[in-house]
């Protein structure tokens, strides 16, 4: 079979134009190869940088208009304190452990007054306490190191009225 000049010129554009595309093709499949491979690369960098342990004296967290509401430090002696802060800026809530190795977590009224504080003594027992308005303790529970139990109802001035 033979071919005409037009026949032989339309064939050869025809596969300029597949080697052509096919050209594309590879170009393409390069880049996206590349593309991968740049964000597989820059993701295993991403981690790396990030420090496993991150170190320092306080950590404060604020809310979007810049106030505080969370602390997490140390108190006067060096023990770890958590401070939580309500919406309007006044104290709401204390996590603590105290140089004597009490843990205790006090809740605090809209006056900054500790009205119930749940503690565990460096020996165990646990207790709590809840104060009246003026920070005064009314309601004592508690378990002693030996497991007996305890229940205190305070009057003025501190002093117990009845105890069982």
């Amino acid at each position: 079979m033979t071919l005409s000049a037009d026949e032989i010129q339309t064939l050869r554009k025809r596969l300029d134009q597949l080697e052509h595309g096919h050209q594309r093709q590879r170009l393409f499949g390069l880049f996206a190869f590349l593309a991968i491979g740049a964000v597989f690369l820059m993701g295993q960098a991403a981690r790396s940088n990030f420090p496993e342990v991150i170190e320092a004296q306080r950590f404060v967290v604020k809310d979007p208009g810049g106030k505080s509401i969370a602390a997490l430090g140390a108190d006067r002696d060096g023990a770890p304190l958590l401070v939580l802060m309500n919406s309007d800026g006044h104290l709401a809530a204390t996590l603590e452990v105290t140089v004597h190795k009490k843990r205790a977590l006090t809740l605090y009224d809209r006056d900054g007054k500790g009205r119930v504080i749940l503690a565990v003594d460096a020996d165990g027992s646990p207790a709590l306490a809840m104060n009246d308005k003026t920070g005064t303790p009314r309601i004592g529970l508690a378990v002693a190191s030996q497991g007996s139990g305890g229940l205190v109802l305070y009057g003025n001035r501190s002093a117990a009225r009845a105890s069982l």
